[in-house]
This record gives structure tokens, C-alpha cells and sequence, in this order.
């Protein structure tokens, strides 16, 4: 077991905002190499407090609570308890059981097999019966495309293009016209986020969903800001690379 006092140091900080490769992440993850990965606790705090999560399937700070900690309470205050959910780049599935414990229905949205796996295990271990999981990639065309997986730490990730694995791609549009419309809309898929928004104009025009989403380059940030703003949304800064549009 972690001793009490290293707990308590691990639950006043998000170790996902600290490079697993500095010498100060490396040595605040020590407690946490005696934990075998299959593990599987309750998260300690937050908004998925109680939840059952697998200790090897993301970085600890989902099952410490700390894991984007600001974020976590801005998406949960988003959460129509009545409306649709669309987590587009679910992962393992940390913002899904979020919104699947307060919205009437979610659809999550991953590419990446090995996330998948834990995606539903996540899922059923919790009960959670209002998910659908759609295992592809969204951009702005209906096809193939590679799929390039990469992580850091125990945190698997990927992203359109390189000399991936093939995956199947979809539009937001067509998700859309299939489960039919969203409430909120959450996006973080590693740097094709500009290529979800063109495939998504319709959807957004007719429906109007909030929009949650992560960017990861200034030229992208800027570009989905312009996109988002010419269509008539109202754009504010979240975090350091975040956007929230309504």
C-alpha cells in the first residue's frame, strides 16, 4: 500500500501536468510502480469519485482524481442531464463515464484497439449501460486512413496519418444524421481537431451543440478559433490550449 503521507501529496497535484521523464516525475511516480496494472480501484476523488478504473490503462492522476482537475468540473457543469454527449477521442473512456453518469446518452468516439478494450472494461466494471462506443476516427471524409499510435508513460495516444494501421474515418455530419444530435460535443483527437470541425458545419449549423475541445499547436488553435467564430459561435480560451464554443 502507498503510505498515508505520500497519498496525500499525490492527491494535491495533477501528475499529468508533470513529465513522467523529469527527475521530479520520476520520483513522485515512485510510490506508484508497486501497483500491478491489471489493478483495478476506485477513483479517490473528483468528479468520477467512487468509479472503478484500471491502474494501467491511463496515467494515475485518473484514478487519484487530480487528472485535469479544472477541466473535469468545467465538462461536468456542461453535461445536459437530458441531451447527447459526443466524446470524440474517448481514450479509455475518463470523460465518458463522466458524462454517461449525468447525460441521458453518450456516444464515445476512439480509434485506437488497445483504448477500446479498456473503453468498455471501464463500462462494464461501472454498469454503464447509455454508451455507445464507435471504434473510428472522426475527420472531415468518409474512408481509411492511417492511424499512428504513440503514448507517454502508460498513457496510449495516436493520431491520423504516418505509417499507422489503417482505421475506418467518419464525419461528425454523419454521426450526427445516424444517433442524432448532440448537446455538447467533446474533442480531443491529438491534432486533426480542425479537420472534425469541417466535417461537422452541418451538425453545428442545425444543432448548435456546446463545444468542448482540446487544440494542440498555436496554428491549430487559431484556425478553429476562426472556424468556430465564422460560424456564429462565441469563443472563449480554456486552460493553456483549450476552447469552449457555445
Amino acid at each position: 500500500m502507498l503510505h498515508r503521507a505520500q497519498l496525500a501529496i499525490l492527491f494535491q497535484m495533477d501528475l499529468s501536468s508533470i513529465p513522467f521523464t523529469s527527475p521530479l516525475g520520476k520520483f513522485l511516480r515512485l510510490p506508484l510502480h508497486i501497483l500491478p496494472k491489471r489493478a483495478v480501484v476506485p477513483v479517490l476523488q473528483g468528479e468520477l469519485r467512487g468509479m472503478k478504473w484500471i491502474v494501467g490503462s491511463s496515467t494515475h492522476g485518473c484514478w487519484l482524481g487530480t487528472y485535469e482537475r479544472e477541466n473535469q468540473r468545467l465538462f461536468a457543469s456542461l453535461v445536459s442531464a437530458n441531451g447527447t454527449v459526443y466524446d470524440i477521442g474517448a481514450n479509455v473512456g475518463f470523460y465518458t463515464l463522466l458524462a454517461a453518469s449525468r447525460a441521458k446518452r453518450v456516444i464515445a468516439v476512439e480509434p485506437l484497439a488497445e483504448n477500446v478494450v479498456y473503453l468498455k472494461r471501464h463500462l462494464d466494471m461501472n454498469g454503464i449501460c447509455n454508451v455507445e462506443v464507435w471504434p473510428v476516427a472522426v475527420a472531415d471524409q468518409e474512408g481509411q486512413e492511417p492511424f499512428t499510435a504513440a503514448g507517454t508513460g502508460n498513457r496510449s495516444q495516436g493520431k491520423l496519418g504516418g505509417e499507422g494501421s489503417m482505421v475506418r474515418t467518419i464525419t461528425l455530419d454523419r454521426i450526427c444524421e445516424i444517433c442524432g444530435p448532440p448537446a455538447l460535443v467533446k474533442i480531443d483527437v491529438e491534432g486533426a481537431e480542425y479537420r472534425v470541425l469541417l466535417g461537422a458545419r452541418k451538425c453545428f449549423a442545425a444543432h448548435r451543440p456546446i463545444i468542448l475541445m482540446s487544440t494542440h499547436s498555436t496554428s491549430l488553435h487559431l484556425a478553429c478559433v476562426t472556424l468556430l467564430t465564422d460560424s456564429g459561435y462565441d469563443v472563449q480560451q480554456v486552460g493553456n490550449d483549450g476552447l469552449l464554443a457555445r
